[in-house]
């Protein structure tokens, strides 16, 4: 015999206890006069059974219950959130529950596996609150409660794998940037990682991530390997406040130039913009000047990343190299050979490829293309 919350019936009995909003999924059966609709037993969407003083403590920052800056996963989750206030608080039953596993992945109590006595219990406490008392619930336990309840009974979105167009290089760096937005990778690197303690069933779920990153990883690996083989030599913007060897980042990356002219230039600029203000505040608020950087002689290189260079060193010229795309595996001695290592990596097909060998022709005699 089934009890507590093992069946879809007690839970959505459950949802309508606490008066809190949802939609079956439905299908229309019979024909003509006997066609009917048929509510299935899938939750299609939820209401977020959250008040005007929730919403603030979830989305507005330096609010309690914010989680936006924790890390790069608890980043994702709060965009989610603040794109769900803007629709009104409904919301489809699949996104609700990959934010819950977002969070039980991330270590939540609240959104931890339960049993089925627990989920009864969890429902029986929220019952039990006194009208005076509920705005001092959190939203979050809200939330998470009612992840558990439409968890089991819903209708996930179907995988797909990437089109067969998508080369496998754009596929690697889409799923890197998806990864590493979402796990936030600073947190499988951290000495007090639970991945590196033990593999527990508690962090089984990151471990698992980090695994489906891996692949994508190591196919941008390879390629930046082909085509960045020889270390490049540069000039780059140390910030001493920091320390001699602290190189400075901005919106781009690390500063980091192919000549001392283009780090001599970006630091010009900044003295300048120092120069309009008259507030001595500002001045030491911001690190706006000269005398706070230095540019010292890089070489980057894939294998050691960025070193400086040694007393008296200086970058050398850098010869330009032919390029070679990362789908050219094998010499070719016309432009009908190259086309076709190129099509093999995009999968082309009748009639495109009939129209893109043409052109590919067309733009090999206007170039002069020898296959050199």
């Amino acid at each position: 015999m089934q009890t507590n919350m093992e069946t879809f019936e007690k839970r959505k009995a459950a949802l309508e206890r606490l008066e809190w909003n949802f939609i079956l999924e439905y299908e229309y059966r019979g024909k003509n006069r006997d066609r009917t609709k048929v509510e299935l037993e899938l939750f299609h969407a939820v209401q977020l059974p959250l008040s005007p003083h929730d919403w603030v403590r979830l989305c507005r920052r330096n609010s309690e219950e914010y989680i936006g800056g924790c890390c790069g996963n608890m980043s994702a989750v709060q965009d989610i959130l603040n794109e769900w206030f803007r629709e009104d608080g409904w919301v489809n039953a699949h996104e609700l529950v990959d934010l819950g596993e977002s969070m039980r992945d991330h270590g939540d109590e609240d959104f931890k596996d339960m049993s089925s006595s627990e989920l009864h219990d969890f429902v029986e406490e929220f019952l039990s609150i006194e009208d005076s008392q509920k705005n001092d619930v959190l939203a979050w336990s809200k939330l998470a409660l009612l992840y558990h309840l439409i968890k089991d009974h819903y209708n996930p979105k179907a995988p797909a794998a990437q089109p067969l167009t998508k080369s496998e290089i754009e596929g690697a760096l889409l799923m890197v940037s998806r990864m590493s937005w979402s796990i936030g990778m600073d947190d499988f690197f951290k000495k007090t990682s639970s991945v590196q303690r033990s593999p527990t069933a508690e962090s089984a779920q990151k471990i698992m991530r980090l695994y489906r990153f891996l692949p994508a990883f190591k196919i941008l690996y390879d390629r930046l390997y082909e085509i960045a083989p020889d270390p490049v030599e540069g000039y780059a913007i140390v910030d001493l406040e920091k320390g001699e060897g602290e190189i400075a980042e901005n919106g781009l990356g690390y500063c980091i130039y192919a000549t001392q002219a283009e780090a001599d230039r970006y630091l010009q600029l900044i003295e300048k913009g120092r120069a309009q203000h008259k507030d001595e505040n500002f001045k030491k608020e911001r690190k706006v000047g000269i005398d706070e950087f230095k540019i010292r002689p890089v070489r980057v290189s894939i294998e050691n990343g960025i070193q400086f260079m040694g007393a008296g060193e200086r970058p050398k010229r850098r010869e330009r190299r032919k390029y070679h795309p990362h789908w050219m595996t094998q010499d070719i001695e016309d432009a009908d050979m190259l086309f076709e290592q190129y099509a093999k990596n995009r999968r082309l097909e009748e009639p495109l490829r009939g129209e893109c060998l043409f052109a590919w022709r067309e733009a090999a005699k206007f170039f002069s293309f020898r296959g050199e």
